[in-house]
């Protein structure tokens, strides 16, 4: 007879219910892996990769155009077996989709223009450019230890997948139940957010088209109704129709910037050139803080904003070729991609918006941004540039989207969310979760009626969305450092030294971030400018733990952590049809 706690967890249609718990070995070993570099001529420069397996076959990348053939048996499904699950999901994305899925996700220029306001405010443009500059570097080690997380465990689940493997199994079923509600809300929170910036790209267009018209919150609101719905639409594709967009989104978010870089030094009127020395140098602190420094502290909101998403091709790990080596490597060549990218649009801005910073940010348009292009490339101009920016903006939405929704199926696989088992579902024809997309959708649009509202209550809500994506990324940094006896390297290793290393800036980083986006922007706010990110961030962490330990149906009764969808003999055999019969990766039984 199964126990209640088994039985409860079989209600949620989660399939075997046995959990799957890595015996960790001595000393870090890289996990069995393919001979990648015969099909993925990029990572032939990686010289700190350790030597990968060669009795397994190599992985067959499938090409965007290729139709998937659900009968060929790859070295994906077998890495992804041993570590519990079964492949459910199309691999249809190549390496460059999956760098697609990163980049899009950052939306460049999109997320400058929405987020140009915090360094302006702070620092001026010595704030504005050098607040970018300072975080990119930090970011980089950032995903340098996310890409190692996700070599080693390539799974939809993400971070918290990464977690259950590096914490004791004392605490891996709250550590991991906190960690996915954090990760999935962030993602929902994040994809809101983009959506309701994009909403305000419209109406400022609209506003410079017709100079007397007055945006209200309904209007804003009509407007980001449209566009959710048209975004998970976009989601909602077949995976091969959303590997052939990234080609398309890349595309467009590269010709955008590089139109920036060009347009406004270009066209703009000399009298609002400025010089190297200010740009470079001219510091203003305009946030009413006393302390200068504390100001660039609080411009480095941008960059920890612009790029964000990097690490949201972890949750297609299930759908890409190679995906030990595609989505590290999607993750680092999109943030230093980005890097270079967003650094020198923001320098093409600095030295073409004047010098009257409190004109930009206290523009009528709602959009410091789209004031920028307005002074620089008059109503015309301005219009034409800003609707491609918006139209990059609508894909940067889209691959949020698409990261919240597979975020969404792996937790609900775990049977973690209430209606896992109607969540836990794949399209017959495309094979894609789109009742989570459309999750996705309805909770968005639950969220943007906060607006209607007031703007400070949507706005903590958006504050709250890097606060929980942060929450999320930081622990498993921890249990890296913590205990890395834990941790079985996958195909992308930078050694122990540069790993731990690389582990401990991410996390100083992510830590003191943190606590930065928890401060209100201005000195003394009043009631409408305070930031109240920690109050609601306490409330979903309050209402997670008493979903946890609530008497009798409580998460405590039923989740343990990532649930075991394949048994133990699918994955000998699938080794075996393979010709893989050694370094099959152990699952303890419970």
């Amino acid at each position: 007879m199964k126990s209640s706690d088994q039985s409860r967890q079989q209600d949620r249609g989660n399939g075997d219910m046995k959990y799957f718990l890595d015996e960790p070995p001595s000393k870090p070993q890289p996990h069995p892996s393919p001979n990648y570099t015969q099909n993925m001529s990029f990572t032939s420069s990686i010289s700190s990769m350790p030597p990968l397996s060669k009795t397994m076959a190599s992985p067959r990348v499938v090409d965007v155009a290729e139709p998937h053939r659900s009968t060929q048996l790859s070295s994906d499904d077998a890495i992804l077996a041993s570590l519990g699950y079964k492949s459910e999901l199309k691999r249809s994305f190549s390496y460059f989709a999956v760098f697609g899925q990163s980049f899009s996700s950052i939306g460049v220029v999109p997320a400058i223009a929405s987020s140009l306001i915090f360094a302006l405010g702070a620092g001026g443009s010595a704030g504005f450019v050098w607040s970018y500059f300072v975080g990119t570097l930090f970011l980089i080690p950032t995903a340098l230890t996310m890409g190692e997380l996700g070599s080693a465990y390539p799974t939809s689940g993400g971070v918290y997948f990464w977690l259950a493997k590096l914490v004791p199994d004392r605490i891996r079923p709250l550590a991991c139940w906190l960690n996915g509600y954090c990760n999935a809300l962030g993602y929902i929170c994040i994809f809101a957010t983009t959506v309701y910036a994009s909403a305000q790209m419209v109406l400022a267009m609209a506003s410079m088209g017709t100079p007397t018209y007055v945006p209200t919150k309904y209007h804003t609101y009509a407007v980001y109704i449209a566009l959710t719905i048209l975004d998970c639409g976009l989601c909602s594709f077949a995976s091969r129709t959303l590997a052939r967009l990234q080609y398309l989104y890349v595309f467009l978010n590269l010709a955008v910037a590089a139109a920036v870089i060009i347009a406004l030094p270009v066209a703009c009127p000399s009298e609002l050139r400025n010089t190297a020395s200010y740009v470079f140098t001219d510091f203003q602190n305009l946030s009413g803080w006393s302390n200068a420094g504390f100001a660039f502290l609080l411009s480095l909101l941008l960059p920890t904003w612009v790029l964000s998403g990097f690490e949201s091709s972890a949750t297609l790990s299930e759908e890409s070729g190679g995906a030990a080596l595609s989505i590290p490597l999607s993750m680092i060549s999109a943030i230093v991609t980005a890097g270079v990218v967003g650094w020198a649009c923001i320098i093409a801005i600095a030295f073409t918006m004047g010098t009257d910073i409190l004109s930009i940010i206290g523009s009528p348009l709602g959009q410091p941004f789209a004031q920028i292009l307005l002074s620089a490339l008059g109503t015309k101009g301005a219009i034409t540039l800003m609707a491609f920016v918006w139209i990059v903006s609508v894909t940067n939405c889209a691959a949020l989207c698409t990261a919240a929704s597979r975020e969404i199926f792996a937790f609900s696989r775990d049977g973690a969310f209430p209606f896992s088992t109607y969540l836990h579902h794949l399209h017959k024809e495309s094979r894609v979760p789109t009742r989570c997309v459309w999750t996705v959708c309805v909770v968005s649009l639950i969220i943007g009626l906060l607006s209607l509202a007031n703007y400070t209550a949507i706005s903590a809500i958006f504050n709250l969305a890097i606060v929980a994506l942060y929450a999320s990324y930081i622990t498993p940094f921890l249990a890296r450092i913590i205990w890395p006896e834990n941790f079985t390297p996958g195909p992308w290793y930078m050694g122990q030294r540069l790993s731990l290393l690389s582990a401990y800036i991410g996390t100083a980083w992510m830590g003191f971030m943190f606590i930065i986006l928890l401060f209100p922007s201005y000195h003394n706010p009043n009631a409408a400018e305070m930031n109240y990110a920690i109050v609601v961030f306490g409330f979903v962490i309050m209402f997670a733990l008493g979903y946890f330990y609530f008497p009798k149906i409580g998460g405590k009764t039923f989740f343990k952590g990532p649930v075991r969808t394949v048994e133990e003999e699918s994955i000998e055999g699938v080794a075996m049809e393979m010709g893989e019969t050694e370094g099959v990766m152990p699952i303890k039984k419970e």
